[in-house]
């Protein structure tokens, strides 16, 4: 057996490192190399070869075929990391959005809930509030708010993404640092030194392999670890991101403006809003809130909440009576309710229960 026979390519680079041959030389070795970035000295010159598609380098790292499809789409695609529906049922349970408000738009919530939730105290930081108050949001003004779920979704997906693609990228780039190879364009260009392919050449025994791209993959696939990269599919459950607060603030500022917008064109919301308004400014609401009536201390009310149909106040009273509390609730007009703190021989506590 005589000595192998060098690939044309290898001959050309070999020779334009010793200065003997040119770079259309190197060009004309082979159809497969795209670029030549000459440097000096010319063994640390870069050539370029175009592999025809993503899928020998894909194959040559060892990727999986899920692996594959989340790599083409997060990096070209139209990909969804996050599953609409189930943002929507944690919004329900009080667990996105709200963390992300800007001062003005968490005011602007408060306004909206002293109507759907009156008599509630409003606190972003209580877990079954936010229950109550998505569950609301989402009875009375579900367009505007599976906007602003859409809005999030989106802003989640632009990080989470970009997230993914680094982590990709660095596994991808430190994979091929270590042969000194990198991605000129994904995933169908790959990038070395002159210096670099002639080592490889004579480390894998001067293979006689003519093709520069099929030369490439080769010294790809004899010099990874393909176990150390990919499963990137969990990438979709590392948590949610930091997002563009300001972008998405100024979107759900629109749709919390609209609803504001339709609260106060309700001429009968708008009466409810402020009644709300003045009994909050001048009495305790909330539940276990008690106080005694002015005019018969012997009674305790308690102001539990509002009724948004009726325009009314819901009150409970209660007394001793042998030893045991009585109860009796009531919804009054808000004239009523002071008829009750101030002439309360008006009601017949006899039927207080």
């Amino acid at each position: 057996m005589g000595e192998p026979k060098t690939p044309i390519f290898i001959k050309s680079l070999i020779n334009y490192v010793k200065d003997n041959g040119t770079k259309d030389d190197i060009y004309d070795s082979d159809s497969s190399i795209y670029h030549i970035d000459t440097k000096k000295p010319l063994g640390k010159t870069e050539i370029t070869v175009d592999l025809e598609g993503d899928e020998p380098f894909l194959n040559a790292i060892g990727l999986d075929d899920d692996d594959k499809y989340f790599l083409n789409n997060i990096s070209f695609g139209d990909y969804d990391l996050f599953d609409y529906y189930n943002l929507k049922d944690d919004f329900k349970d009080g667990y996105i959005i709200y963390g992300d408000l800007d001062e003005e738009n968490v005011e602007k919530l408060k306004y909206i809930s002293s109507v759907l939730l009156s008599g509630e105290s409003f606190n972003l930081n209580d877990d079954k509030f936010r229950v109550k108050l998505s569950e609301s949001l989402l009875s009375f003004y579900e367009g505007s708010i599976e906007n602003i779920i859409s809005e999030w979704k989106e802003e989640q997906e632009i990080v989470s993404k970009q997230n993914a693609i680094d982590v990709v990228d660095k596994e991808l780039d430190d994979y091929l640092n270590k042969i000194n190879f990198r991605v000129y364009t994904k995933f169908d260009k790959i990038t070395t030194t002159i210096a670099q392919l002639i080592m490889w050449w004579v480390r894998l025994g001067r293979p006689e392999i003519d093709n520069a791209a099929e030369f490439f993959i080769k010294v790809i696939e004899k010099s990874g670890n393909p176990s150390n990269i990919g499963n990137w599919e969990e990438l979709r459950y590392t948590g949610n991101f930091e997002i563009n607060t300001e972008r998405f603030n100024n979107n759900v500022s629109k749709q919390l403006d609209d609803i504001i917008e339709t609260i106060e064109e309700d001429e009968n919301i708008n009466e409810f809003v402020k009644m709300t308004k003045r009994i909050s400014s001048k009495f305790d609401v909330g539940y276990g809130k008690w106080s005694p009536l002015p005019k018969n201390k012997k009674i305790m009310y308690n102001i539990t909440g509002f009724d948004r149909d009726g325009n009314k106040i819901d009150v409970r009273l209660r007394k001793i009576y042998k030893d045991s509390y009585q109860f009796r609730d009531l919804k009054l007009t808000e004239q009523n309710f002071y008829y009750l703190l101030f002439q309360p021989t008006l009601f017949k506590f006899d039927e207080i229960y």
